[in-house]
């Protein structure tokens, strides 16, 4: 894929789900993030940054996910193929969870 086609504007949506599923709006420094828990800024700026920081296995389910979807294969039919694969991202996402439990108090 060339470069023009990785920075296309239709890109833009499948990025900000990538980001928020990871949830990195709770590693963003942009406080509008933290507070809508969404990307709220560029996903693909987002994406550079911050999925470093999330776990591997974590990102691989998100991979798993997308190419689900880009086969036609819904959540509930990726869970049946791959029900151990989700474990990651359910474990990151309860770190979040607590974290930003904390936060609150």
């Amino acid at each position: 894929m060339s470069k023009r086609a990785i920075d296309h504007p239709a890109l833009t949506p499948a990025l900000r789900w990538t980001a928020d599923t990871l949830c990195l709006w709770s590693l963003c420094g942009k406080s509008a993030c933290r507070r809508s828990r969404t990307c709220s800024g560029a996903p693909r700026d987002c994406l550079a940054r911050y999925a470093p920081l999330v776990p591997d296995e974590a990102r691989e389910v998100v991979k798993l996910m997308l190419d689900g979807m880009r086969g036609g294969l819904s959540y509930h039919d990726l869970c049946d193929a791959a029900p151990g694969e989700f474990v990651a991202l359910e474990e990151w996402e309860e770190l979040v969870r607590n974290s930003t439990a904390i936060h609150r108090r």
